[in-house]
């Protein structure tokens, strides 16, 4: 197996990884948006009293941290496709 073959394979490796990135943060993305909607509409509606308030912001930043978690892990990815794809090209 030739270096250019273990370039692609890791490639496509990386295409495939960068794909299940993408879903994972655009579901808690929407998750998390909906939350902060959610408590939003609440707020308004009926007022939030102070446990609730609690607990609803407590899952807001779970969402929200959970949220910045996926999307580092998507631009982590990023980051070795180019990496790749310059070291394949340096290798021409």
């Amino acid at each position: 197996m030739t270096i250019s073959e273990r370039y692609s394979n890791y490639l496509a490796l990386l295409k495939i990884r960068q794909s299940a990135r993408k879903r994972d943060a655009t579901f808690v993305g929407v998750i998390f948006f909906i939350s902060i909607l959610a408590m939003t509409m609440i707020g308004l509606v009926s007022g939030l009293g102070n446990r609730e308030v609690y607990l609803v912001a407590l899952l807001n930043i779970i969402f929200g941290i959970n949220f910045a978690i996926a999307w580092a892990r998507l631009e982590v990815i990023k980051g070795n496709i180019e990496l790749l794809n310059n070291l394949r090209d340096a290798d021409r």
